[in-house]
């Protein structure tokens, strides 16, 4: 990609961004995206067929701060803070979006699969390591198997993600995953509400 290219495409992905997030992706035309973006359509479209391929550009080239997410881990208190601060790091790029376009992205993944539900998955050998040292620290009272618990909290997780988009964000997403999460795993009562929220 040349630099020209590569300049446009960071420009009309920042620019289709910051409109989906005040108009609503179904508001925002092509136009729209590259008088925002002060790209031609000619350039837009060879770069992009349409909307659709922006969001799933988007997902497949989030650049996550992964030095910032291991100094958090290092930093937290136990296991149990470690697993909500990794399910927590993929809850905050749906409400950093928005329930429209996350909803948006729900439905493009169901008509074109581009892996958007494998971000949940990535890190599923530490949760159930995590989960296994949750078990046998009495931080997790749920002794089912590990493996089992990581599956079920990532569909918690989907669930919730797709309850907040249907419902407009009418719920703090992060707060209900959290509260859906300790039930799963059975947290004991002095443990409840360790989890704390980045931004809190």
């Amino acid at each position: 990609m040349s630099a020209s290219s590569s300049k446009n495409t960071d420009a009309i992905v920042n620019a289709a961004l910051k409109l989906f997030k005040v108009s609503g992706y179904s508001n925002v035309s092509v136009s729209d995206i590259c008088r925002e973006a002060d790209v031609p359509r000619s350039s837009f479209y060879s770069i992009f067929a349409g909307k659709d391929e922006i969001v799933m550009y988007m997902m497949r080239n989030l650049k996550e701060d992964y030095q910032a997410v291991f100094a958090q881990l290092l930093e937290a208190k136990n296991d149990l803070d470690r697993i909500w601060l990794l399910y927590d790091r993929y809850l905050s790029l749906a409400v950093d979006f928005g329930p429209e376009l996350t909803g948006t992205l729900f439905s493009l993944e169901l008509q074109k699969p581009a892996g958007l539900f494998d971000l949940f998955y990535a890190f599923n050998e530490w949760f159930v390591k995590l989960i296994r040292n949750c078990q046998e620290q009495g931080l997790i009272r749920n002794n089912n198997k590990p493996e089992d618990i990581v599956t079920l909290g990532v569909r918690i997780a989907i669930g919730a993600a797709y309850e907040w988009c249907r419902s407009g964000g009418a719920f703090d997403l992060r707060e209900a995953a959290l509260n859906e999460h300790e039930t799963l795993y059975d947290v004991p009562p002095e443990y409840k509400r360790a989890y704390k929220k980045r931004d809190a």
